[in-house]
This record gives C-alpha cells, sequence and structure tokens, in this order.
C-alpha cells in the first residue's frame, strides 16, 4: 500500500486486500449481483431474505477495517465470501434464461486458466490488476503473499542458479535475492539496509515472495 503500517488503524487495508487478491471475475459477479438486486429489488423480500446474509458480511468487514489495527491478510475477512457468494445465486435466474450462460462458461475458463499459473502454491495469488508481480510487495508485503512456507522453493532456485547470491548483510554485486519479509524489515533488524537504500527495482521475482535485484 505503498507505506509500512504498524500499529495504524487504516480502515480500508481490507478493501485493497479484496480488490487485488480476489480474482477480477469473482469481484465482476458480486458488483452484477449488487446491480441486479438493486435495480429488480422489488422483486424479493431483504428483510426476510438477503439481510441475514449481506448484514453479517457487512458487519464483520467494517468491525475489522475499523476496529482492529493487526493487518494480516484477506484471510482474517474471508469468512464473508461464503455469504457473499450465496448472496450472488440471484443471478441464477438470469443467466438460465439468456445465452448469459455462454459468457460465465468462458469467464469460468479464463480464471482456471489464469489461476493455474499459481498451482500448486496459491498463497501469493493476485488477480490482473497487479501486472507485475515483482512489485505486488509495494501494495502489500505481508501474509497476503508471505508466509515463510516457501523455503524448499527457495533452496531449489539457489541450487538451480549459484550465481544468485541469497540476503547478504553487505553490498554485494550482481544477483541477489531477497524475501520480502526481510527487505521490507518487518522485524527491524536492517539487515539488508545496504540493499534498500540502493532503490533498486527488482528485475523478476520468486512467487512474488523473493525479489531479485541486479546490483550494479
Amino acid at each position: 500500500m505503498g507505506t509500512k503500517l504498524i500499529g495504524q488503524q487504516v480502515w480500508y487495508y481490507y478493501l485493497v486486500c479484496l480488490v487485488y487478491k480476489l480474482p477480477i471475475i469473482t469481484l465482476l459477479v458480486i458488483v452484477v449481483a449488487v446491480f441486479c438486486y438493486i435495480i429488480n429489488r422489488k422483486q424479493y423480500k431483504f428483510i426476510s431474505n438477503e439481510v441475514y446474509l449481506l448484514l453479517p458480511a457487512a458487519i464483520f468487514l467494517v468491525t475489522m477495517s475499523l476496529g482492529n489495527h493487526m493487518y494480516l491478510g484477506v484471510r482474517n475477512i474471508i469468512l464473508i465470501l461464503p455469504l457473499l457468494f450465496i448472496f450472488c445465486g440471484t443471478l441464477v435466474k438470469y443467466i438460465a434464461s439468456s445465452y448469459a450462460y455462454l459468457l460465465v462458461i468462458l469467464l469460468t475458463i479464463t480464471q482456471v486458466i489464469h489461476s493455474a499459473n499459481f498451482f500448486p502454491h496459491f498463497l501469493p495469488y493476485t488477480n490482473w490488476l497487479v501486472t507485475n508481480k515483482s512489485n505486488a510487495y509495494l501494495i502489500f508485503a505481508d501474509s497476503n503473499l508471505y508466509y515463510q512456507e516457501r523455503n524448499f522453493i527457495l533452496q531449489k532456485y539457489l541450487k538451480a542458479n549459484p550465481n544468485v547470491q541469497y540476503e547478504p548483510i553487505t553490498y554485494t554485486k550482481g544477483k541477489v535475492l531477497v524475501s520480502i519479509e526481510n527487505y521490507d524489515d518487518w522485524w527491524y533488524d536492517g539487515k539488508l539496509k545496504w540493499l534498500i537504500n540502493l532503490h533498486l527495482t527488482p528485475v523478476n521475482n520468486l512467487d512474488s515472495q523473493y525479489l531479485l535485484f541486479d546490483v550494479p
């Protein structure tokens, strides 16, 4: 999100998480469902039905956004998604009564192909709005991307690329690979201060969790 947040209240944090972590098609379906519901609201009994889906989701999201100072990723609010998905079921009758189901099939296939690029490791998933995955850490360098769970992939990469240095603590020329955890200095130990002060742009990434720099 462009700045480090420690103990600060940022009301829009979870909205940002949803915008960048949920598939674009999922966001589109939710928006269309809300739009169709509003313009056809006379056909529904909101107080008797949909209120039990949307009100708990809204209360939980607002509570987490305004009353929580620990920003631990989209996983903290993921429980609102089943409620929203059930609400999106209001679209079924519109899809079934038109050729919209063909669009649904096309969008589903598109999303499956996009998600397959992250298989089998979906934790650092970000949608199409993050066009350069090497810059995903600029949006949220937290457990939305990194949970120290890919050490075996790191070791495999370093073994296959012996010219790459991993997190040297002093100035080092050439290819340098660092975790977003230490590059963002989560623990304030300053071990990569020399690299941070160079203000370099990553030339590549490893699962959006490790950044590769070409140090001049």
